[in-house]
């Protein structure tokens, strides 16, 4: 061990130097102080440090006898306990090393705080983690004052992780005694008129939606020791507070004059039935609160807060991942494993999501799918989470979907699996009683006239998403103030929950769809679904389709005015400056103005509200536009989509009777008006973001004009108690640069890793891909019915491009990849099922299509020459 190397950091360079050399505790601390939160002055004695004093004091053997007596089977407890205390003892009287006592006197003199109470705790690797908590495990030391005082406290946090407890911890956690070495946090006391803990959710419910303070007069040991009882307070993350349990405080923990600390009974001047803190106290907490589980858990991993308030501040002193947290969900699934699947959301919002946009895809997922418990009376889990995210991405609680389908509905877990998608394992569900059958019977004719209600009531709803969106982009949201600012960003959840019925249109449509295909298994058995998929080629006038219709007679009429060729020539292209350089007589100017009226609101990806809309930047169309335009020819498309259509048809009546096609035709017709609706509501619910990227990005503008973010766009990059915290004066954003930064490096890593299909009970698992059967096929799901061959070309991304002809292969898709699929000659899908955005338009559009194929873009290399069979649901490598 080198004697000049650094023994003490201060927080910045902690964290450079990371968990190993600094420990779970003080490299959090670390992490904290680098992004804004108050954190006590102060820093960290490292690992090394504790080497050297091993090595100068020769307690290496000594180290080894006690692990080895203690991991030994049958070891004689009395001789071990000899062991440790003579280790201790050795503790105590060893000398720190020369080189930590002179660095730690300076750094205390640096700041100022030599002579100051201090806390010394002690903070292991592989301490305050997601694995482990350590929690009292491992010794710490409050109000101690001066140089021998600070350097004995040091000596017994190292012996504490040689205590009978600690060896037991870590042989029950896994870790062996070498991996788990001591640093220690030296930091000042808080002049603490109130302390406690805070958790960023209900660690004893297990509910996610609510944040949980705990709190005491003077300093906090008196809430961890479990001393007294303290107030307890409930806030949703909406900053309501929804319940406040005050306690009876008998007792207080104080700092001795002398040093250390002392429990008294609470002095009367205190109060002890008063409450600790403030109601405006409490939410600014919660905030604080809020912000460490956005920045240390990263919206995924629920955080356990040690705080401190001196009348003025609130101080962290520490942050670890919550551990035993309990399960809230439904008393059956309790002993089942908890899983979590990217089901179809690997087809309609597959992206890494930025920070902010955390929140409001949970609440939009958690109000979509908890209509139907709501409207047909089931008594559902209040606070129920359907979805989270992990590693970035969004995953669904199908565990949770499939009991509350099957409870209600009577749906099987195999049923529920086949609707949303996805490759994961079923839950255990008991048989359903007489009565409870002819309960779901009930609830299915409910359900049957709730879609009915919400088929008839659609063209309201699309008008009140689009009266929502024109008032809230007309209004002058720059010149509220910032709790109006902050008020209109919560409230925008609940003025949109009545759009989500929208949603409802999905089920209406698969409904229809299955009532076809049962009406033509009669004639083609198996087949019955590639018939079904031959029947729609050209039938439904779709919105994601009819946008692909426009961009080729935009193509054609761009080829034939002038002015329109001329700025598709021009060098460099400069798709922004459209309306700038086109002349108001161009036709194509004409017309795109008007395609970007009508389509303007979508984008690709167009759930993730960072994508710019069409609306504002139309590069991708205009490139499309650019590069079809010699070879657009919308005549021959709708010939040849035509063609398919009436090979369709004529199959269809070849084998089905004249007596039966009037009852199937009808049945057809409603399917078809079904899916319409349903590909209409999905672009309404898109509408919706529009807007609700306008409030964010006029965020965005005041805080950059204040200079707090560097880019409009970073707000992107804040989580809601982030902005909370800055607008409403809690946090003067020292530290969110950083944050932005150190979110964007992460986004960009996660981006690189593939993410898994499954998380069962927290850990990552992926479906097994379908192999590859003789003959090199794939197999997977025919949506859209047809035989043909191309080069595959892998996108990960409809930017990247595809040739005339080739075979688009992609994980999933939606309404942005449209123009691609104009020029595809097939689909291939990872995921999706018949009513998928990918089916849907294929099948609209005549082109064979194969999806829920796990493994494809893996099996197949791009300039593969492949066969797509849409009827036969087969990939084949030619």
């Amino acid at each position: 061990m080198k004697r000049d190397e650094q023994y003490i950091l201060g927080w910045e360079q902690a964290f450079v130097s990371g968990v190993e050399h600094c420990g779970g505790k003080g490299w959090n601390l670390s992490r904290m102080a680098r992004y804004g939160f108050k954190v006590p002055k102060g820093g960290i004695i490292t690992a090394a440090a504790f080497i050297l004093f091993v090595e100068e004091n020769g307690l290496a053997q000594q180290l080894r006898d006690v692990s080895e007596s203690f991991r030994s089977t049958g070891n004689d407890e009395l001789a071990l306990a000899q062991k440790l205390d003579s280790l201790k003892k050795s503790f105590f009287t060893a000398r720190v090393p020369e080189p930590v006592v002179t660095q730690v006197s300076h750094f205390l003199a640096q700041l100022d705080i030599t002579d100051k109470p201090l806390a010394i705790r002690s903070s292991a690797s592989g301490e305050d983690s997601p694995k482990a908590s350590f929690a009292g495990i491992h010794d710490s030391f409050l109000n101690v004052q001066g140089l021998d005082k600070i350097l004995s406290a040091i000596k017994r946090c190292y012996a504490s992780l040689w205590s009978m407890r600690a060896l037991a911890y870590r042989q029950k956690m896994g870790f062996a005694d070498q991996e788990v070495l001591p640093s220690v946090v030296i930091m000042e006391m808080v002049d603490a008129k109130s302390s406690g803990v805070g958790f960023s959710c209900n660690p004893q419910s297990g509910r996610l939606d609510q944040i949980v303070i705990e709190a005491n007069f003077g300093l906090g040991e008196s809430i961890v020791g479990g001393s007294t009882e303290p107030d307890q307070y409930i806030v949703n993350y909406n900053l309501e507070l929804i319940e406040k349990k005050i306690g009876h405080k008998l007792f207080v923990t104080i700092a001795r004059e002398d040093g250390e600390t002392q429990l008294v009974p609470i002095p009367q001047s205190l109060n002890p039935d008063g409450q600790v803190l403030s109601d405006p106290e409490i939410i600014e907490l919660s905030v604080l609160i809020a912000r460490v589980y956005k920045a240390l858990g990263e919206g995924e991993v629920q955080q356990d807060v040690e705080w401190a308030f001196n009348g003025k501040h609130f101080f962290i002193l520490q942050a670890r991942p919550v551990t035993g947290q309990a399960s809230y969900t439904y008393p059956i699934l309790k002993d089942q494993p908890d899983i979590w699947s990217n089901g179809n959301f690997k087809d309609t919002c597959p992206m890494v999501f930025s920070a902010f946009l955390h929140r409001p895809m949970i609440s939009a997922i958690n109000n979509l799918l908890a209509v139907v418990p709501k409207e047909l009376g089931y008594p559902a889990l209040e606070g129920r989470q359907y979805c989270r995210f992990f590693a970035g991405r969004i995953y669904l609680n199908i565990a949770l979907l499939q009991w509350e389908y099957y409870d209600i509905l009577g749906f099987s877990p195999a049923e529920t699996n086949a609707q949303v998608g996805g490759h994961q394992e079923e839950i255990q569900v008991p048989r359903l009683t007489g009565r409870q059958r002819l309960a779901t019977t009930v609830n299915k004719l409910k359900m049957f006239r709730l879609m009915l209600r919400v088929r008839k009531d659609a063209q309201q709803l699309f008008r009140g998403v689009r009266q929502w969106g024109k008032e809230l982009l007309e209004k002058d949201l720059l010149a509220l103030n910032d709790r109006e600012m902050v008020k209109a960003l919560i409230t925008i959840n609940t003025e949109v929950e009545p759009f989500v019925k929208i949603g409802l249109l999905n089920s209406n449509a698969v409904m229809l769809m299955d009532t076809v295909v049962n009406a033509l298994k009669r004639d083609y058995g198996e087949k019955a679904w590639a018939i079904a998929n031959s029947l729609l080629v050209g039938k439904a006038k779709l919105p994601s389709a009819e946008q692909g219709y426009r961009l080729i007679e935009l193509a054609e009429t761009a080829h034939g005015d002038r002015s329109a060729r001329k700025y598709f020539a021009s060098q460099p292209f400069q798709p922004l400056a459209w309306e700038t350089l086109l002349p108001e007589d161009s036709v194509f100017k004409r017309m795109f103005k008007e395609y970007l009226a009508e389509f303007g609101h979508r984008a690709v990806y167009e759930v993730d509200w960072e994508n710019p809309r069409w609306r504002e930047d139309p590069t991708y169309l205009l490139e499309y536009i650019k590069e079809i335009m010699v070879s657009a020819d919308l005549g021959k498309f709708k010939a040849e989509q035509q063609t398919k259509s009436e090979q369709g048809e004529l199959l269809y009546k070849k084998k089905v009777p004249l007596y039966r096609r009037w009852r199937i035709n009808w049945l057809l017709r409603q399917a078809i008006r079904g899916i319409e609706l349903r590909e209409e509501g999905k672009s309404e619910m898109a509408r919706l973001v529009e807007p609700s990227r306008y409030i964010t990005l006029c965020i965005g503008q005041r805080l950059k004009k204040r200079g707090l973010i560097a880019e409009i766009n970073d707000v992107f990059h804040c989580s809601f108690p982030d902005i909370f915290a800055m607008l409403l004066g809690y946090w003067d954003g020292t530290g969110i640069r950083t944050l932005i930064g150190d979110r964007k490096q992460r986004k960009i890593e996660l981006e690189q890793l593939e993410p898994p299909d499954l998380i069962i009970n927290g850990k990552a698992n992926n479906a097994p891909a379908i192999p590859v059967g003789e003959g090199n096929v794939l197999s997977g799901l025919g949506v859209a019915s047809g035989r043909a061959q191309g080069k595959a070309r892998l996108l990960y991304r409809p930017e990247e491009g595809i040739g005339q002809g080739d075979v688009l292969v992609a994980p999933s898709t939606d309404p942005g990849w449209t123009p691609l699929f104009l020029k595809a000659a097939g689909i291939v899908m990872e995921t999706g099922g018949f009513l998928s955005h990918g089916a849907t338009v294929a099948r609209e559009y005549g082109i064979p299509a194969v999806v829920n194929v796990p493994g494809a873009m893996k099996f197949i290399k791009d300039g593969d020459e492949l066969i797509v069979d849409g009827d036969l649901g087969k990939v084949f490598k030619a």
